[in-house]
């Protein structure tokens, strides 16, 4: 493969707290891609459980890996948010401790970043409970862009659902450092990833590489998206779109998009908080009747 960036300048950041039963496969998987340009920042947060130490292992062995540990427990929210500021290089991505890439995750990636400087790049990925199906991570690859402006993003969230709402995004380190700066967790908790999604969409197109699955996504109760997701509060999805579309120039009952929101998987309390909201909303009258029977049925 001919030399797609002149120097090592992928910075692939790792926040990790107590993660000892799967940081394993995390880090092999990261070791196996077949692009090899790259640095693993490994931000350990205090661990109690052995990670910091099994990490340190890989670090005394691989030269790619740099391996920190925060003096105290800092919070996860605070080391995502230290993970952004000791990005460094052209470009970087968060990556999850009970995460595993496909080989052609990073080369995908810097192939789709070469084509649209100026993209936050999201990576088709596949959930899994035990065992990800890496059979499927090496496959023809292609890429369709998204969105340009925030309002075709939040339309296509409307239509897609919760399709985005994880940090594995991959840009440029002065786009994460620039327009990201940090992730507001303590307003929006585990959806403080789609709200940096959402911002940076002002001033970047949203580009999706398809085809077969080079990310998995861990299903565990540990991860604080399930917390979110499983709660019995306004879930952060709904909270995160609610606060965007509010600030767009479309009013955020608009019928049309809450006919696309009615098709996407939300909680039975979302949906009873929607309904309300459409009996206020201005619009066709037998739209507003089509989009509630979607919402109830």
């Amino acid at each position: 493969m001919e030399n797609m960036v002149n120097e090592k300048s992928i910075s692939l950041m790792l926040p990790i707290f107590n993660c000892i039963h799967t940081i394993d496969a995390t880090i092999e998987s990261i070791l196996s891609q077949n692009f090899k340009e790259f640095t693993l920042h490994i931000l350990d947060n205090k661990s109690t459980d052995g990670t910091f130490e099994r990490c340190k292992v890989y670090a005394n062995l691989e030269e790619r890996i740099k391996l920190e540990r925060n003096y105290r427990n800092i919070g996860w929210g605070l080391n995502f948010n230290k993970a952004i500021k000791n990005m460094n290089g052209k470009y970087g991505c968060i990556i999850h401790g009970d995460d595993i890439y496909g080989v052609n995750f990073l080369r995908d990636n810097i192939e789709i970043a070469k084509k649209y400087p100026n993209a936050l790049i999201f990576t088709k990925g596949k959930t899994f409970k035990n065992n990800p199906p890496l059979k499927n991570s090496s496959s023809k690859m292609f890429s369709q862009v998204i969105a340009k402006e925030k309002q075709d993003f939040l339309q296509r969230l409307l239509e897609k659902g919760n399709t985005y709402f994880c940090p594995t995004a991959f840009m440029s380190v002065n786009h994460w450092q620039g327009l990201i700066r940090q992730f507001n967790f303590r307003e929006f908790g585990g959806g403080c990833d789609l709200d940096a999604w959402l911002r940076a969409s002002e001033n970047l197109q949203i580009v999706e590489i398809k085809g077969s699955a080079n990310f998995f996504y861990r299903l565990s109760s540990k991860q604080i998206s399930y917390f979110d997701k499983t709660n019995n509060s306004k879930s952060v999805f709904v909270k995160v779109l609610e606060y965007h579309l509010s600030k767009s120039k479309k009013h955020l009952l608009a019928i049309h998009q809450l006919n696309h929101l009615a098709s996407s998987k939300l909680s039975i309390s979302d949906k009873f908080y929607f309904l309300l909201k459409i009996f206020r909303a201005k619009g066709n009258y037998w739209l507003k009747i089509k989009t509630l029977l979607k919402l109830i049925i």
